[in-house]
């Protein structure tokens, strides 16, 4: 039997910590801010979510400045 339940009981404050240390990096808050607001001790654990962000700014810029034709006439 499968269960229904709203989306705020499935979500655990991992994911909700995860969503928002991504979310201020991608939007430009500074490293140190986010790192001092989350209370991560360990520079490697912080670093994921880095590399995250810094992949979704490429993929953004990738996606958006990639249409662009450069016309060397």
């Amino acid at each position: 039997m499968d269960k229904t339940l709203p989306k705020w009981k499935l979500i655990t404050s991992h994911t909700a910590r995860k969503t928002f240390v991504t979310n201020s990096l991608v939007l430009g808050m500074k490293e140190m801010v986010v790192r001092n607001i989350t209370g991560h001790r360990k520079e490697e654990s912080f670093r994921r979510y880095v590399k995250i962000a810094e992949d979704l700014k490429k993929s953004e810029m990738d996606n958006t400045w990639g249409k662009v034709e450069i016309n060397e006439s």
